[in-house]
């Protein structure tokens, strides 16, 4: 090979600049990315929830990610960076780890996801027993009312029973009294015939 031909073909030393610059760029994105990865369980679990959101899950999207897209908090727990191209990540000798970095946003997200799933039904299952307990307290109300209704009734129906039977000793009086007076009718009468039939006697 003719050395001009080598000199044609050798990088300009800008060219490797660029490429150690687009290297560093993509070791800090790497490293705040795995920063966030350890320090977001600190967070509480919506600024969690949020924060795993604004990390990439991708090769597009950490292609793309840069720092200004987090929030304060978090852009002061990492360092500067931008955005890079695709051939730029293959050429950087980390794509291995930045897919295990995000291979563990995945996990963590659904971690999260599994972990929010099971406190909304700890949530869901608190409410029912909630209305569970204030049914059962209603229908101990309810049950207390009747027997207290049932009470009443069965103290009613005493009532009735003790004037029913006092109705029928006075009825039992009456015809007591109803039957005497007509056998003293009954002998009146009689009485009454047999000094008639004297008088008539007499008279003849």
């Amino acid at each position: 090979m003719r050395p001009q031909d080598r000199k044609l073909r050798a990088k300009p030393s800008v060219a490797f600049a660029s490429e150690a610059s687009a290297r560093e760029n993509i070791q800090t994105k790497l490293q705040s990315l795995l920063e966030l990865l350890k320090v977001h369980k600190d967070y509480s679990p919506a600024d969690r929830s949020t924060l795993l959101k604004a990390l990439p899950s991708s090769h597009r999207g950490f292609n793309g990610w840069a720092s200004d897209q987090l929030d304060a908090l978090a852009q002061e727990r990492v360092g500067s960076f931008r955005s890079n191209s695709r051939i730029a990540l293959h050429r950087s000798g980390l794509l291995e780890r930045v897919e295990i970095a995000l291979a563990s946003v995945i996990a963590e997200r659904n971690a999260v996801t599994s972990s929010s799933k099971r406190d909304e039904s700890i949530a869901g299952l608190a409410r029912k027993l909630k209305v569970e307990i204030q049914l059962r307290k209603i229908a101990e109300e309810e049950i207390v009312h009747l027997k207290r209704h049932i009470k009443d009734l069965a103290d009613m129906r005493d009532d009735l029973r003790l004037q029913l039977n006092a109705a029928n000793r006075e009825a039992s009086q009456l015809s007591a009294s109803m039957q005497g007076a007509g056998k003293l009718a009954k002998g009146a009468v009689i009485k009454l015939s047999s000094v008639a039939k004297i008088q008539k006697g007499r008279s003849k």
